[in-house]
């Protein structure tokens, strides 16, 4: 859900509001809004260090994967460590600046978006 997510509330939007951009190289313009979008989730985590969510997450040790026969068994192991290792990063660049692709309001409101379309289909 996520991807189709990302492409209503992101994707199309950024090809609409940067048509020029969007024609002369699509992929450069989604990595640019994608850069905005990892050094949002830095800020984020910056700003939040005591944020539940990543800490279950990070802490969610040894997983296995039971449900996707597509992945390995391991999957959301090696997902784990790779994004909390990521996110750990110290190399972030300057996080403190104006996001032009994508702002910290639009990335919560993406968020909030997709939480409020997940508790709908869980709780109809």
């Amino acid at each position: 859900m996520s991807d189709i997510e990302w492409s209503s509330f992101v994707y199309k939007p950024l090809i609409q509001t940067y048509p020029k951009e969007a024609a002369e190289d699509e992929y450069k313009l989604v990595w640019a809004a994608k850069k905005d979008w990892y050094d949002i989730d830095f800020l984020y985590l910056k700003q939040h260090p005591d944020f539940r969510g990543f800490s279950i997450y990070a802490n969610a040790v040894n997983f296995e994967n039971k449900f996707m026969n597509i992945f390995a068994k391991d999957a959301f192991e090696n997902r784990r460590q790779y994004i909390t290792w990521f996110y750990r990063n110290d190399e972030r660049g300057e996080l403190e600046r104006v996001y032009k692709y994508l702002t910290p309001e639009q990335a919560e409101d993406f968020v909030q978006k997709s939480v409020d379309k997940i508790l709908k289909k869980l709780f109809k």
